[in-house]
């Protein structure tokens, strides 16, 4: 290749004729084929002199998919490809400022990069110098192989940590003796804030209501001295009750980006929904736990992660599915549940708290895990190892991930909890 390559490179040093001028669009036709031939030089010596170099580029809009393929990718580049030098294409459209700051601390900014991309559409071999971002593979932005879980992720600067510190004292934070929760419930309001002209109620099924978690925040302040922060940037509804020891984050004056990405960072744990900013805690190795998780079949199995479903139950019958019927409904638009008959139903406020509090047990004490949620958790791994729909989702397995097995006790007909389609709207 590289023969093929210096032969090109040979004719562009012949040069071109000058030839006489006619008209302004003639010599606007030289300088474009002037500056094409001259960015050509740049990468054909690029490809010819430096084989160790990778590009990479992010899907930046969303938080969710810009921190995960990051963080995959820094991961890439302290491990297999630690001999290469990364060159990045600047991200468009980005949603956080902070991850653009890592993106330029940790990789190459290339002027060459972005046409090199552009080129390998086109030209089969120049495909294997690409990082192609997870949110482009077969499982999405998804941490499949664990890379996450082998290195340190980017520590903050001394400004960085003294920022959001003097921030969180300012709000009533006791310092290092007081575990730090973020509490991410997901609801409409970012996203139809932010994007209106795109219809997402398609997955509305995984919102849920904000007043549900109060006892649970009460469980945490009171008998755990915790500092609960409500995060995200906008939501529908304030937190049910104020407190010294929370912090409603969507209501505060004082937001940044780098306060978004440090909370995750750096809490103790957080309890999430499953939206977007968890998948920074996740990669920190912050203990993490999943409730109203949706849905059961894309839980981030490679993470330090407590996990409990919303509760499906079958219309007619009104009987709660089983672990392998949970699977083989796994769907990712509101109208395929009811076209399949099934009804989604929240978690009671005390069902969030047990799961909360099992959480708290397993991931913080670091207590045993009981049998049956040890079963409930091979039997989980087992369907997922077995069935092709999910192997390619689900290929590193975190020791210290776990399916609570309460979610799927056959309980009375007589469930209260608010219908997914009857809850307040809701999205951070």
């Amino acid at each position: 290749m590289k023969k093929d390559l210096q032969r090109i490179l040979n004719r562009y040093k012949k040069g071109h004729s000058s030839q006489p001028v006619k008209s302004i669009h003639n010599k606007a036709l030289i300088k474009l084929k002037l500056v094409s031939l001259k960015l050509g030089k740049l990468i054909i010596n690029k490809l010819i002199n430096k084989d160790d170099f990778k590009i990479c580029y992010f899907f930046a809009e969303r938080i969710g998919h810009y921190a995960q393929d990051f963080y995959i990718t820094y991961a890439h580049s302290k491990t297999t490809y630690r001999e290469f030098k990364i060159l990045a294409v600047p991200p468009r459209n980005s949603c956080n400022t902070h991850f653009d700051y890592l993106v330029q601390k940790h990789f190459v900014q290339d002027k060459c990069a972005l046409t090199m991309l552009r080129i390998s559409k086109v030209i089969p071999w120049l495909r294997s110098y690409i990082l192609h971002p997870s949110i482009e593979s077969m499982s999405g932005s998804r941490d499949i192989e664990g890379l996450t879980q082998q290195v340190s992720m980017p520590s903050f600067s001394n400004d960085q940590n003294s920022q959001v510190i003097n921030w969180l004292r300012e709000n009533g934070w006791k310092g290092k003796k007081q575990p730090i929760v973020c509490l991410h419930v997901r609801d409409s309001a970012f996203l139809k804030r932010t994007d209106p002209e795109v219809d997402r109620s398609y997955h509305d099924y995984r919102d849920s209501a904000i007043e549900d978690y109060e006892i649970s925040v009460r469980w945490l302040i009171d008998e755990k001295d915790a500092f609960v922060i409500r995060t995200g940037r906008i939501a529908n509804k304030r937190f049910p009750f104020n407190s010294p020891n929370l912090v409603d984050y969507p209501y505060e004056e004082i937001q940044s980006d780098l306060i978004d990405v440090w909370l995750f960072a750096n809490c103790q744990l957080t309890i999430t929904t499953g939206s977007g900013p968890d998948v920074i805690s996740e990669a920190y190795s912050v203990p993490t736990i999943g409730v109203n998780y949706m849905t059961l079949g894309n839980a981030h199995t490679w993470a330090k992660v407590l996990i409990r479903s919303k509760n499906l139950y079958e219309l007619q019958t009104h009987k709660k599915l089983t672990m392998e019927e949970y699977l083989e409904h796994d769907y990712l638009y509101s109208e395929q549940y009811t076209d399949n008959n099934i009804e989604i139903k929240n978690l009671l406020p005390h069902e969030i708290l047990n799961t909360i509090k099992k959480g708290w047990s397993y991931l913080i004490d670091k207590d045993e895990i009981s049998d049956s949620d040890r079963d409930k958790t091979s039997e989980y791994l087992e369907i997922i190892n077995t069935k092709p729909e999910y192997t390619h989702r689900h290929k590193y397995i975190n020791p210290s991930f776990v399916i609570d097995s309460d979610g799927f006790l056959q309980e009375s007909d007589d469930h209260s909890g608010s219908l997914c389609k009857d809850m307040p709207d809701g999205k951070t």
